[in-house]
């Protein structure tokens, strides 16, 4: 656990420098504040330009009880900017970094209920380096969808349906690809509740069943929906063969490659579950991310989004032996700093 501090704090300030080379064009800016207060007001501006920022306007603007009840990211920041004097896209950078500190750790202790300290140690590592998890640190709502999904996991296989439901609800607010994950909700509720009496197994179901059911009616949620977005995914454009060089043709050869080796890892990681000696109710967790990168997250935007599916990379983690996950995550490290540097010295 105390390895896993180390690296995220690391990690974080390392790509914090290479943030301040592409923003100062200066390599002995390292001691001068100012120069460092550059780059905090490049990323306030960045921030500035996102979708969050504008709905960040909106609610201080005043709005319904149910328009914040319906986006509960934004309305976290509202309230705490309340308290801190910061402005909003301010808020929006400190809140999306502490939901990714809890992504971090709820994936641990998540990954932890089925496999060694090490191997969760070592999952949790892999999404930490992830080359856009910086991205999460940058005002994004995605942090808050990371968390929610990985705490409803977590009370999954701890049996609180009342999290579970909670979680769950909060993240399909933003994401109703998350409908995805329903049969293996269901199937793990079938399978704890069948030896606790009728009473039980009705209030947990009422635990699960009303916050999720209220989410999608929040959220305005059409089962059209998933047909529609099957149909962005790379494995809906994997036939003809010929679709995939239109990919590449319209997205660029660069981005076409990074979204292949992202998908490359999720789905491999999935893969290398079934060499696991877990019984399949446990390997069943990260098959379904797998599936999930594979069939539900948008082409365009595995690399960024497919810190989500970092469940996946759990079958990496168990596989792989010491050296060859340090090969990978240098690599990651690597992608991480080009990904930054390429942010920050964009017009």
């Amino acid at each position: 656990m105390i390895n896993l501090v180390l690296i995220l704090i690391g990690h974080r300030l390392f790509l914090w420098l290479i943030a301040l080379v592409a923003v100062t064009q200066d390599f002995g800016a390292l001691f001068q504040l100012s120069r460092h207060a550059e780059v905090w007001r490049a990323s306030l501006a960045k921030v500035a330009q996102s979708p969050e920022a504008a709905q960040l306007s909106t609610r201080l603007g005043g709005t319904t009880f149910l328009h914040a009840l319906s986006d509960p990211f934004t309305e976290l920041v509202y309230w705490f900017l309340r308290i801190v004097p910061l402005s909003a896209a301010g808020g929006l950078i400190v809140l999306s970094n502490v939901f990714f500190v809890l992504f971090v750790f709820e994936l641990y202790r998540m990954v932890s209920r089925s496999v060694m300290p090490e191997a969760a140690a070592a999952t949790a590592v892999l999404a930490v380096l992830w080359p856009a998890s910086f991205e999460l640190g940058m005002g994004s709502r995605l942090a808050f969808e990371c968390w929610a999904l990985a705490m409803t996991m977590r009370c999954l296989l701890d049996n609180r349906w009342l999290n579970v439901g909670l979680g769950y609800a909060a993240f399909l607010l933003y994401d109703h690809r998350g409908v995805w994950f329903l049969p293996l909700l269901i199937y793990f509720f079938l399978y704890f509740q069948q030896h606790f009496q009728r009473y039980v197994v009705v209030r947990r179901l009422l635990f699960f069943a009303v916050p999720v059911g209220g989410a999608l009616w929040l959220s305005h949620f059409q089962p059209a929906e998933m047909a529609y977005q099957w149909r962005g995914s790379f494995l809906a454009n994997l036939f003809p063969p010929s679709q995939l060089f239109r990919l590449a043709s319209v997205e660029g050869w660069p981005h076409f490659i990074g979204q292949l080796l992202s998908l490359a890892l999720l789905v491999g990681g999935a893969a290398l579950t079934f060499r696991s000696p877990l019984q399949w109710l446990y390997r069943s967790i990260p098959v379904s991310f797998g599936i999930y990168a594979l069939a539900f997250i948008p082409w365009s935007t595995v690399g960024s989004r497919g810190v989500l599916a970092a469940a996946a990379l759990q079958g990496i983690s168990e596989n792989f032996d010491r050296r060859q996950r340090t090969i990978l995550e240098v690599l990651l490290v690597f992608f991480s700093a080009v990904e930054v540097f390429r942010v920050f010295t964009a017009p």
